[in-house]
């Protein structure tokens, strides 16, 4: 350290004495020689490098990953897009948004086809609610690899935030194609194809899941949904059932399964009104056919006239005086 105190500026003398303090470990003195360096040459990429490793090697990593991105911006070629991939995934869990995405673009540029990056870059874009560029990710995905079920599964998760539901619905059929076990994509392109009014085929994809996976409230209250749509009382009403076992606080099940059991109620009354017409036509004579059919209908005035017929018919007058 002579040198030094006689010439201060001795670069060659500090990157010396930084390396035999490396070597002994002796870490902060490392240190100093490294950050006296960057004062006299900040634009040395190699300084920073130094002082990454000094820093990982003390298990600073916060202080580690900021010399190295620092390293990699003075030197791009310095890194292989591995590396720029970790370094990425460091920064973004270290909240460094920017610096993350900035070396994924590094990484995709390097190797266009790396889909490890595209997938990490989806993950990343859709916690940012960047949805649209993480879309783009996977369908780069789906591009480079066709045969991998979760890349179509997951597009089509995305694809139903956006409310892209013709575009899901491909990418859903398209994972089930590859994956036909897989309860969750069934599950989901129910509901995209509920939004898209698509009753029947709704019914077979919710039903298929709780094949699948027979404890997921949420399939159990879709198909429910589905079936009223489809005016299927008897079914809605044991899907909004078996949704109240599972999750007895669900979000207005107790009203959608009084309202399905009284749409059941009626529909059942509508078709006793309907067999009590048919009887009536079949045996026109026949009392009791009448009188149950306006315990049905006790505001339909034809089946009371009808039945004061039937009596003065059959010699019952005062009778008929009262259904008159």
């Amino acid at each position: 350290t002579k040198a030094l105190t006689i010439q201060p500026d001795l670069l060659d003398i500090y990157a010396e004495l930084g390396e035999l303090y490396i070597q002994k470990r002796q870490w902060q003195q490392a240190i100093t020689c490294y950050q006296k360096l960057l004062k006299l040459r900040p634009d040395s990429p190699q300084n920073y490098h130094h002082l990454a490793r000094i820093y990982n090697h003390l298990g600073q990593v916060e202080e580690a990953t900021d010399y190295l991105y620092q390293a990699l911006k003075l030197d791009p070629d310095s890194a292989t897009a591995e590396q720029y991939l970790s370094l990425a995934k460091i920064l973004f869990d270290q909240q460094q948004i920017e610096r993350s995405l900035a070396c994924y673009e590094v990484v995709i540029q390097r190797q266009p086809n790396f889909i490890e990056a595209y997938l990490s870059l989806a993950e990343i874009s859709s916690k940012l609610g960047d949805i649209d560029k993480a879309i783009a990710c996977y369908q780069k995905v789906t591009q480079l690899r066709s045969s991998h079920f979760q890349d179509y599964h997951d597009l089509g998760d995305l694809l139903n935030k956006q409310q892209k539901w013709t575009e899901a619905i491909a990418a859903y059929r398209r994972a089930i194609e590859l994956n036909p076990d897989f309860s969750w994509s069934y599950n989901n392109l129910g509901n995209a194809l509920l939004e898209q009014r698509q009753w029947e085929e709704a019914v077979k994809c919710f039903r298929r899941a709780i094949e699948l996976k027979s404890d997921f409230v949420w399939s159990y209250y879709n198909l429910g949904q589905a079936l009223a749509k489809l005016e299927d009382w008897e079914e809605a009403v044991i899907a909004y059932s078996h949704a109240y076992k599972l999750k007895t606080d669900l979000p207005a099940i107790t009203q959608k399964l009084a309202d399905a059991r009284y749409k059941r109620a009626q529909a059942d009354l509508d078709r006793a009104q309907s067999w009590y017409q048919e009887a009536i036509l079949s045996n026109p004579d026949d009392l009791d056919n009448y009188y149950k059919a306006i315990e049905t209908q006790p505001d339909k005035p034809e089946l009371y006239i009808k039945l004061g017929d039937v009596l003065l018919k059959q010699d019952q007058p005062e009778q008929a005086i009262d259904f008159y």
